[in-house]
């Protein structure tokens, strides 16, 4: 049997290969009542033969990390869908990855849990990265949880 190798999907994951850093907003949310401000970065590889991407982020909050997570992002074939799987600092880890694909320039992910319905939209040009969460009890009426603007470091 010949050994698979990465498609033309798995591909399309490096383009968020390498250091990221950004100003982010955090809208009021059951966290915290008060709309805040961070500093994120990301730091992206490709690993295990092409095959998936590995995401750490860590979160700034007047210089003093307050969140960290760590993501595996890749493409099952089967489903015709990429997926996210998520690790964070919260204890936060999903039983099903998030799943989702392209559009245009953005992969955007979409999960639920016992906490709500959730959207993930990474978009991403050539120097600029931006990143936000969305949040849902219905899966239909979203509001905004966090927005961030990267540049490549």
């Amino acid at each position: 049997m010949e050994m698979p190798t990465p498609d033309k999907e798995h591909d399309r994951l490096t383009a968020f290969v390498g250091r990221w850093q950004g100003e982010e907003t955090l809208f009021p949310s059951a966290f915290s009542p008060l709309e805040r401000s961070a500093v994120g970065q990301f730091h992206y590889r490709m690993a295990m033969g092409g095959f998936f991407l590995l995401s750490d982020y860590e979160e700034l909050v007047a210089n003093e990390p307050s969140y960290g997570g760590h993501g595996v992002y890749g493409y099952d074939e089967k489903q015709a869908c990429f997926n996210m799987h998520w690790f964070d600092s919260m204890g936060g880890s999903y039983l099903k990855p998030a799943t989702g694909g392209w559009d245009g320039n953005s992969l955007v992910f979409q999960n639920m849990s016992e906490q709500g319905h959730a959207r993930y939209t990474h978009t991403i040009e050539p120097e600029d990265y931006s990143f936000k969460i969305e949040i849902s009890d219905d899966g239909e009426a979203w509001s905004m949880f966090m927005l961030g603007d990267y540049r490549r470091l």
